[in-house]
């Protein structure tokens, strides 16, 4: 991605010179500087509009319509989701990648990712506002399908250790039923020793 770099000085000569020759007023001067620092590509569009305006002979007062332009800019501002959208994302694929490799149905991925009552993470993140870009929910169900593999995996590995744990209680409560209080030695249990 390339940036391309303004001058404020430069701007404003060929606005001057192209209104005629008279410079705004300092009060306009200051709004505009203060415009441009902060959005310097709508500023050069705005100049840019008004020179045309100007040489079509439909604008007379250029300086005026500038301030209006900008002041009209600010209620009409645009911008970009980028930032926030790149987040959420890479919250959601953490979310898959430790709680969401738990949940087995797809619809109840979706759901908490893009639904309109779901959310995930530890503060309800959600993805609703970009619920139709099949591309990322494409991508997130690729995360999480690789993540449940794991989860399945952890999930059958629990299940065993829970099963061998049942299997000690029993083994201990039988023992326990049966009077068991240490090691049986030969001849104890009931059974005759068997010679050497």
């Amino acid at each position: 991605m390339s940036t391309k770099e303004y001058s404020w000085a430069e701007v404003r000569e060929r606005a001057v010179s192209s209104f005629g020759g008279g410079y705004p007023d300092a009060e306009l001067e200051q709004e505009l500087i203060e415009a441009f620092r902060g959005r310097p590509a709508f500023v050069v569009d705005a100049v840019e509009k008004v020179i045309a305006g100007v040489q079509a002979g439909r604008v007379h007062s250029p300086w005026p319509l500038l301030r209006k332009m900008l002041e009209r800019s600010l209620v009409d501002v645009v911008v970009s989701d980028e930032r926030e959208r790149e987040l959420r994302t890479r919250q959601a694929e953490e979310w898959l990648r430790t709680a969401g490799m738990y949940v087995d149905r797809e619809d109840e991925v979706v759901d908490s990712l893009f639904g309109a009552y779901g959310g995930f993470g530890g503060r309800g993140q959600s993805l609703r506002a970009w619920a139709g870009d099949e591309a990322l929910r494409t991508h997130l169900l690729g995360v999480w399908r690789e993540a449940r593999l794991v989860g399945e995996h952890l999930e059958q590995e629990q299940r065993a250790r829970a099963g061998e744990r049942r299997e000690r209680r029993e083994d201990t409560a039988a023992q326990r039923k049966l009077g068991f209080r240490g090691f049986v030695m030969p001849g104890e249990d009931g059974e005759e020793e068997v010679p050497a």
